[in-house]
């Protein structure tokens, strides 16, 4: 998967060839042209959409609320699709001569909020020109690739005849040379828009930075509370069985030996208590990452038993400090 640096938008059909002749002997990379075509969908087996939509257990959003949606197909699946359910498109055109449904692949999230599945029929107006097709794959998209991408995929032929635009990216072009290039098409091919998707980015990675130095702040703030919580803690212990250090006194132990009990279960319990609060962020990064971020997720599984760690020998270390057997 390559981050594209440029973002095409707008293409014409007539405008196909010139654009990856203008690429084709450059170091710049230009992906597949991908098709757009507005269209409406008009049922959902043989329910009109407006009814389907509206049925009490649909999810309420902005999806569902919606009427026209962008098509596009493509002879194959891009680095940053990945077929979850069902099987591929057939490669083969489809024509409508015998009567068949044609193929379409479906954005898995998307499914779930139309409440479609493999096999369900939909009916499409198409500058009104009403089709219908079934579902027969379910796909997983990586909308962070900034690839064009999009809710439904159709079978090759569909959307030959309908008017249409591209969808394109540019990769690999060096920041530099990005500024030029954007004026050559500019010059070259006027109704294209461009996009520069590496300052977007680069807004994007700065904003994020932003938030985790914030969270860092934060975070310090909190560990900060947390180890003079921990000492008030284990100075009142400590207060409070007095008596019991005494006695193991009386009964033989020195001080290092008594020391050393203490230190070990404050040890144990900063641990134990590092263990749960490392195991609450994890499933709280996983839901979030499920959430926002297309489940991109990872463990730092480094950082995670050095968290583990600390959390019991800065507890073990505040008990030595503080435990003063007399």
């Amino acid at each position: 998967l390559e981050l594209p640096d440029l973002f095409l938008i707008d293409i014409q059909e007539e405008q196909q060839q010139p654009l990856r002749e203008f690429f084709h002997d450059s170091k710049w990379v230009l992906s597949p042209l991908a098709p757009m075509v507005q269209g409406r969908i008009v049922s959902v087996n043989q329910v009109p959409f407006v009814q389907w939509r509206t049925r009490p257990h649909t999810s309420e959003s902005v999806v569902t609320r919606r009427t026209e949606f962008n098509f596009s197909s493509r002879e194959q699946l891009d680095s940053s699709e990945s077929i979850v359910k069902g099987r591929a498109l057939t490669p083969a055109r489809w024509t409508g001569e015998n009567g068949e449904p044609f193929e379409i692949s479906m954005e898995q999230r998307f499914s779930e909020q139309l409440e479609v599945d493999l096999g369900d029929r939909l009916a499409f107006s198409i500058q009104g020109i009403e089709l219908e097709g079934v579902v027969v794959n379910l796909r997983s998209v990586r909308w962070n690739s900034f690839q064009p991408n999009f809710f439904m995929l159709v079978q090759s032929g569909v959307l030959d005849e309908a008017p249409k635009t591209m969808l394109a990216s540019i990769s690999r072009v060096d920041s530099a040379e990005k500024t030029g290039l954007m004026n050559h098409l500019n010059a070259t091919f006027a109704n294209i828009s461009v996009l520069d998707v590496g300052s977007m980015v680069a807004q994007l990675e700065d904003l994020a930075g932003k938030l985790t130095q914030s969270l860092a702040s934060m975070a310090a703030l909190a560990v900060g509370a947390g180890l003079l919580a921990l000492y008030a803690v284990v100075r009142e212990e400590a207060r409070r069985r007095e008596q019991e250090i005494n006695l193991l006194r009386v009964l033989g132990a020195d001080t290092g030996r008594i020391r050393l009990l203490f230190a070990l279960e404050f040890g144990l319990l900063g641990g134990l208590a590092g263990a749960v609060a490392v195991s609450l962020s994890v499933v709280c990064s996983w839901v979030i990452a499920q959430l926002l971020f297309d489940r991109l997720w990872s463990v730092q599984w480094s950082a995670v038993l050095l968290l583990l760690a600390l959390a019991g020998l800065i507890s073990a270390g505040t008990a030595l400090t503080v435990i003063q057997p007399v």
